[in-house]
């Protein structure tokens, strides 16, 4: 028995029926709050009630959930099951995070993000400095992409360096196209610097840009731009179980120093939810956070660098 994950999962546990208590109690006085701090014209309507209701009981139950998989985690038996489902990586010995941790913390960050975006656009909840524009979330998903671009550069460099690695050349030359792909998402993000330099957009390209920035996106109309998302949305999924299905079926070490790993299922689906249903917006944001994993992960296991035969065995699936 692990107390950790026991005392973990009796806190959410705790939390959750607090919250279940709380709605009966002094959901009131939750609501005048609410209404008093984050309403934007300081008033709640029976329908935004309800809504607030929906969502309370959503989080509650989403807390139950994860305090009763982290209970059932405190059994060494089951926990082993779910970490060898999880670790199904070849990489997993190479230095990268714990499968049962990331599952755990980037879901519950892709969920509390979906469920502060849904009570902003559905409840007109008063978070501007989490959602405007140039706001904490667009600096954030900037600087993931950004932190993301230099841990697969690097990546890229020692991959190449070292021959233990099944073809490390097509790794390396597949590391440094992301590295690339993402200081162009993060230069995309922030407009290139235009609000920070103070660059005026060229009056040819304002007239084409919806938003008069000086990026490539916002020269789709929104609604060729929604449509836009919905398609890489569908693609980001699609391709993920695509690639999880073909690296358990073939035996190519080199698989695994590409895909993602299978433990961010949790946030990849979250992100999928948010491009299909919500926007561009809480999208951007939820696919940095999966990128950002990604790339840490494949950044652990190239500067891990075990060497020879130890690496090679450890590589087989």
């Amino acid at each position: 028995m692990n107390r950790n994950y026991l005392a973990a999962g009796l806190l959410f546990i705790a939390i959750s029926l607090a919250m279940m208590a709380s709605k009966f109690l002094a959901f009131d006085a939750i609501v005048a709050f609410v209404e008093r701090t984050l309403s934007r014209d300081h008033v709640i309507t029976e329908a935004d009630k309800l809504l607030l209701t929906h969502y309370w009981y959503a989080a509650a139950a989403v807390t139950l959930f994860f305090g009763g998989l982290l209970s059932a985690c405190a059994i060494d038996k089951l926990r082993g099951a779910l970490v060898q489902w999880l670790s199904r990586d070849a990489l997993a010995h190479l230095g990268t995070p714990r499968p049962m941790s990331v599952l755990l913390w980037s879901s519950l960050c892709g969920l509390a993000l979906l469920l502060l975006y849904l009570m902003h656009m559905k409840l007109g909840l008063r978070m501007h400095l989490l959602f405007k524009k140039e706001g904490l979330l667009e600096n954030l998903t900037f600087i993931l992409y950004l932190l993301s671009a230099v841990a697969c550069a690097i990546a890229a460099l020692r991959t190449h360096r070292n021959p233990a690695v099944d073809r490390h050349r097509m790794v390396a030359m597949f590391y440094l196209v992301c590295a690339v792909a993402f200081v162009l998402v993060a230069g995309e993000e922030v407009s290139w610097g235009q609000r920070v330099l103070d660059i005026k957009t060229p009056e040819a390209l304002a007239a084409l840009n919806y938003q008069q920035e000086t990026n490539v996106h916002n020269l789709l109309t929104k609604s060729m731009l929604d449509k836009m998302t919905k398609a890489v949305a569908l693609v980001f999924m699609s391709g993920l179980i695509i690639m999880w299905v073909l690296a358990g079926m073939l035996r190519m070490p080199v698989l695994h120093f590409l895909i993602p790993q299978p433990c961010l299922a949790g946030i990849a689906l979250i992100t999928f939810f948010s491009g299909m249903v919500l926007h561009l917006e809480i999208f951007e944001v939820l696919l940095a956070i999966f990128i950002t994993y990604y790339s840490y992960r494949v950044y652990k296991a190239a500067v891990h660098r075990p060497s020879g035969d130890a690496a090679l065995s450890a590589l087989q699936p």
